[in-house]
């Protein structure tokens, strides 16, 4: 699977970024395959093809692979933490000890 991967042409950063979207969707749908996954990632990030694709470009798989995972996970973070925060602004009661432990560490 990997060298079918690594044989794909990739002449733009659309392409290299559809494929990144692919790996990276899969490698969490099929948690028990992520060592797979993770081996073919380190395969791209190594080959010369997926190291720039131009000469003229810093877009590396790396960059792209990098960016997908912190775009992700810092959604899902700051979704998180206005979930509790909105659940802190009709909780009076998680009101209350928020404003007496701040009062506290002041």
């Amino acid at each position: 699977m990997t060298q079918k991967m690594i044989a794909l042409p990739i002449h733009n950063v659309k392409l290299l970024d559809d494929i990144t979207e692919i790996i990276f969707d899969r490698a969490l749908k099929r948690q028990n395959y992520t060592h797979i996954y993770a081996q073919m990632c380190a395969c791209m990030i190594n080959d010369p093809k997926f190291n720039k694709l131009a000469t003229d470009t810093e877009i590396t798989f790396q960059k792209v692979l990098l960016k997908k995972c912190y775009d992700v996970f810092y959604t899902s973070y700051r979704q998180e933490l206005n979930k509790l925060k909105e659940k802190m602004k009709n909780d009076k009661m998680v009101n209350s000890y928020v404003v007496i432990i701040f009062c506290w560490v002041q």
